[in-house]
């Protein structure tokens, strides 16, 4: 892929108006221990009303949720609590402040510059795009090539990267990252898995001996950017929706399971629609088409989601069993026990619907599900749900980038190899 094509196509969106930048200015950052189901919804209710903003979606099995709330609305909120004897942990109280101190000392730029990423901060879009020509012009490995899956509702390319130690025909490791827009650690994470494995390939000529790798970094476009220019926690696309509403939950807008089942919502202004029908969305509709070419080669099926430190499987559906459920424990506990090994984090892990909370339309169903593709796993990433490993749930600090990006790859490597 030549430079001007990729610079080209960075470009094709410029004319999209950009929102005015929101301001979570004293914005207070909130867990609640303990929930019962009726709490978690009396939240569900306060977020419908726009209130919160619930950063867990689904009532969680640990019983605590997190969730930021704007400092006119604190008052209604503790005592909408207050009711359920739930207590309160006030984690931060400026949201602003945590955001904008992601920004001292990056070197955003208009302008993308040809050269590897930088793991000391959040790469921009366009800086992806650009440094993965870069790659793709090194000659580190006899396979780099930089594809796209599609475009965007905004005319972005969907890229993604293929990876092999030689032209021989091998399976292959889907790792799709970046679908909910907010989500930067796996972005960052996707990006760090490609740098190591083009530039050490000894260090992983196991697995590149044995795999070839399929990575889109970033599955969501058009939300990235926006999160970059206007709304640091925005989550789904950008898709014009009912009501002036904007965007659906990419990853509810799946085929698996019943449409708008289970943990989604058919509000378009909610952060969990589900969209008008499975595959609505250009951005799934491409994820679509690329896998379902490439499904019968997939030994693996990876989606790196943040936060929570969970590691899990099918179904997210159902509380059903599915048919490879033991040899998919097994699998996921080898992940695991190497993080707490060798780094230290501690990983639940299991099916979807049981270790977090039930979804439908999932990615991870579907491949399953859909494309016979049994080895297939989410992640969720740093930082953990017990807030003392650098950063504040989609808020990872950026010095946390490096040591994400090592214990992720440790684990799946692991795991991949086992």
């Amino acid at each position: 892929m030549h430079s001007l094509v990729l610079l080209a196509a960075v470009s094709a969106a410029f004319g999209v108006p950009l929102d005015e930048p929101k301001k979570f200015t004293d914005y207070r950052l909130i867990s609640a221990e303990a929930i019962t189901a009726e709490c978690f919804r009396a939240a569900e209710e306060l977020e419908g009303r726009g209130i919160v903003d619930l950063w867990s979606h689904g009532a969680p099995e640990k019983g605590t949720i997190l969730f930021s709330v704007a400092p006119e609305n604190y008052d209604e909120v503790k005592s909408t609590f207050a009711r359920f004897g739930t207590k309160l942990n006030i984690l931060e109280r400026d949201l602003q402040k945590l955001i904008e101190k992601d920004q001292i000392g990056s070197t955003y730029s208009a302008y993308a510059s040809d050269r590897p990423f930088s793991f000391n901060q959040f790469e921009t879009y366009e800086q992806i795009v650009a440094s993965l020509n870069y790659y793709n012009k090194s000659n580190l490995l006899p396979v780099i090539n930089v594809f796209s899956i599609g475009q965007t509702v905004e005319k972005r390319e969907i890229y993604g990267v293929r990876i092999s130690n030689s032209t021989a025909n091998k399976s292959v490791i889907f790792i799709e990252c970046g679908i909910h827009a907010r989500e930067w650690a796996s972005t960052s994470t996707c990006l760090f898995i490609i740098d190591r494995l083009i530039r050490f390939p000894k260090v992983h000529k196991a697995l590149l001996d044995k795999y070839e790798f399929h990575i889109v970094p970033s599955s969501n476009p058009d939300g990235y950017v926006y999160t970059h220019t206007s709304n640091r926690l925005w989550r789904k696309n950008r898709s014009r929706q009912a009501r002036g509403c904007f965007g659906v939950d990419l990853n509810r807008n799946f085929r698996a399971g019943p449409h708008c089942g289970v943990g989604t919502s058919q509000d378009s202004c909610s952060d969990i629609f589900c969209g008008t029908a499975p595959f609505s969305e250009p951005e799934t509709a491409a994820l679509e088409r690329y896998i379902s070419k490439l499904h019968s080669r997939i030994d693996y099926y990876v989606s790196l989601h943040s936060f929570g430190l969970m590691w899990m499987f099918p179904y997210s559906h159902t509380h059903d069993k599915c048919p490879d459920h033991a040899d998919l424990l097994r699998r996921a506990k080898i992940g695991v026990d190497h993080i707490a090994n060798n780094f230290g984090s501690k990983y639940v892990y299991g099916p979807i619907a049981t270790t977090i909370y039930d979804v439908t339309g999932s990615s991870i169903d579907w491949a399953y599900m859909t494309q016979n593709i049994t080895k297939s796993f989410v992640l969720e990433l740093q930082p953990g749900l017990d807030f003392q490993w650098g950063g504040r749930g989609f808020l990872l600090d950026k010095s946390r980038i490096i040591p994400t990006g090592l214990e992720t790859l440790g684990g799946l490597k692991a795991m991949w190899l086992s």
